[in-house]
């Protein structure tokens, strides 16, 4: 999963526009448990949406909420 982070971050370089690739990076992150990270590119997936695509914008505030709460497990 960790070469995974990278293909996206790549894939994601060349072609910043494709969403998709921001939104499976987060994703990525969050498998890996970096929350932080995922936080981050959900905000940055959720920034970047344009106003006729707002799903994306709906998955990325959904997702922070869900890093949110697997953070918080994770520390009790």
């Amino acid at each position: 999963v960790e070469d995974a982070v990278e293909q996206w971050q790549k894939a994601f370089e060349l072609d910043p526009n494709n969403l998709f690739f921001k939104q499976k990076l987060a994703e990525t992150y969050l498998a890996l448990e970096n929350f932080t990270q995922a936080k981050k590119e959900y905000q940055d997936l959720e920034r970047r949406a344009p106003k006729d695509q707002p799903w994306f914008s709906e998955i990325a505030s959904g997702q922070q909420r869900v890093v949110d709460e697997k953070a918080k497990s994770k520390k009790r």
